[in-house]
Protein backbone atom coordinates (compact mmCIF):
# COMPACT_ATOMS: atom_id res chain seq x y z
CA UNK A 1 0.00 0.00 0.00
CA UNK A 2 1.21 3.03 -0.51
CA UNK A 3 1.82 6.58 1.65
CA UNK A 4 -0.72 9.14 1.33
CA UNK A 5 0.17 11.95 -0.05
CA UNK A 6 -0.26 15.56 -0.22
CA UNK A 7 0.69 18.82 -1.97
CA UNK A 8 1.82 21.01 0.59
CA UNK A 9 3.80 24.65 0.42
CA UNK A 10 6.62 23.43 2.58
CA UNK A 11 8.70 23.90 0.37
CA UNK A 12 7.65 27.45 -1.13
CA UNK A 13 8.16 28.52 2.73
CA UNK A 14 11.40 27.04 3.22
CA UNK A 15 12.77 28.95 -0.26
CA UNK A 16 11.08 32.10 1.02
CA UNK A 17 14.44 32.00 3.93
CA UNK A 18 16.91 33.37 2.08
CA UNK A 19 20.14 35.32 3.20
CA UNK A 20 21.39 32.93 3.65
CA UNK A 21 19.35 29.74 1.81
CA UNK A 22 18.09 27.30 4.22
CA UNK A 23 18.89 23.69 2.69
CA UNK A 24 16.08 20.77 3.79
CA UNK A 25 19.25 19.36 6.00
CA UNK A 26 18.98 22.91 7.70
CA UNK A 27 15.49 22.96 8.29
CA UNK A 28 15.79 19.43 9.75
CA UNK A 29 18.41 20.02 12.37
CA UNK A 30 16.11 23.30 13.43
CA UNK A 31 12.97 21.39 13.60
CA UNK A 32 15.22 18.65 15.83
CA UNK A 33 13.56 15.82 13.15
CA UNK A 34 15.76 13.57 10.47
CA UNK A 35 16.51 14.94 7.04
CA UNK A 36 14.98 12.52 5.64
CA UNK A 37 11.58 12.80 7.92
CA UNK A 38 11.60 16.39 6.70
CA UNK A 39 12.02 15.33 3.60
CA UNK A 40 9.45 13.00 3.21
CA UNK A 41 7.14 16.20 4.64
CA UNK A 42 8.06 18.46 2.06
CA UNK A 43 7.05 15.48 -0.39
CA UNK A 44 3.39 15.57 1.00
CA UNK A 45 3.75 12.27 3.10
CA UNK A 46 2.10 11.63 6.14
CA UNK A 47 3.85 12.96 8.96
CA UNK A 48 2.95 12.63 12.91
CA UNK A 49 1.21 15.56 14.71
CA UNK A 50 4.27 16.40 16.77
CA UNK A 51 6.39 16.08 13.57
CA UNK A 52 4.14 19.23 11.69
CA UNK A 53 4.39 20.89 14.79
CA UNK A 54 8.19 20.68 15.26
CA UNK A 55 8.70 21.85 11.85
CA UNK A 56 6.07 24.55 12.39
CA UNK A 57 8.15 25.85 15.14
CA UNK A 58 11.55 26.02 13.51
CA UNK A 59 10.01 27.56 10.34
CA UNK A 60 8.52 30.36 12.09
CA UNK A 61 11.85 30.63 13.94
CA UNK A 62 13.53 30.99 10.76
CA UNK A 63 11.21 33.88 9.68
CA UNK A 64 11.14 35.32 12.65
CA UNK A 65 15.38 35.63 12.70
CA UNK A 66 14.47 37.64 8.89
CA UNK A 67 11.25 39.66 10.14
CA UNK A 68 9.25 37.73 7.93
CA UNK A 69 5.25 36.84 9.45
CA UNK A 70 4.56 33.84 11.02
CA UNK A 71 2.94 30.95 9.34
CA UNK A 72 0.06 28.41 10.49
CA UNK A 73 0.22 24.70 9.99
CA UNK A 74 -3.01 25.71 7.46
CA UNK A 75 -0.54 28.02 5.49
CA UNK A 76 2.06 24.85 5.13
CA UNK A 77 -0.69 22.27 4.42
CA UNK A 78 0.97 19.52 6.02
CA UNK A 79 -0.02 15.87 5.62
CA UNK A 80 -0.13 14.96 9.27
CA UNK A 81 -2.21 12.06 11.40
Amino acid sequence: MQATQRKNRLRSYRRELYHPMVSQEQMAIQAKISSKTYGSAERGSRITYNTAQDILAAINQLRKERHLPPVTDDDLGLNYR
